[in-house]
């Protein structure tokens, strides 16, 4: 009789154990789905054809002063005085990459409305571990805290005074009929 309460017990617990949202399992899914290690982008804005032009210069005078890129102004200049007037399409300014910068590329330029965009690299964020699974049994969901690390700083992340560092994250689970999966 005891062996068979004892042979009850190891299935119970397996089963329920199986169920459960493994370190390994949450690693795994984090890593896959959230595609690490991954790059820490900036959106750079290339060109500026609005009225405040100036913050974007103000911007880039750091990076001019790193070599990643030089800028000028086109079309008329119409922001003299209180009230610049807008100047649709007609005047702005417009950075270019230096090849210092260049390398650091991550997409094209694209336009949206009167800016230009284009992504650089500015660090690489890595996995680093789990720290800590809390289960909501009753909801079928659990959060799932982990560290990943800042490394590669670029010239474009030194700009932006970013240090490398562990950072802390959260990822969520559900609970399906056949196990855990990230929520993103």
């Amino acid at each position: 009789m005891k062996k068979l309460i004892l042979s009850l017990v190891i299935i119970v617990s397996c089963y329920s154990c199986s169920n459960n949202l493994s370190r390994s399992n949450a690693k795994k899914q984090i890593i896959e789905k959230l595609d690490y290690p991954q790059d820490e982008l900036l959106e750079l804005t290339l060109e500026d054809r609005t009225i405040y032009r100036r913050i974007t210069i103000n911007r880039w005078k750091k990076y001019v002063e790193l070599d990643l890129l030089t800028y000028t102004s086109f079309g008329q200049n119409k922001l003299k005085g209180r009230f610049p007037k807008v100047s649709i399409g007609g005047s702005g300014v417009r950075a270019t990459l230096t090849e210092k910068g260049k390398q650091y590329l991550v997409s094209d330029a694209e336009t949206s409305g009167f800016v230009k965009h284009a992504q650089v690299r500015q660090a690489e964020l890595e996995f680093v571990e789990i720290t800590g699974i809390q289960v909501f049994e009753k909801m079928n969901v659990a959060t799932v805290s982990y560290n990943i690390r800042r490394t590669n700083i670029t010239p474009f992340g030194n700009a932006n005074n970013l240090k490398e560092r562990v950072i802390n994250q959260t990822a969520n689970f559900i609970k399906y009929d056949d196990g855990w999966r990230i929520e993103y």
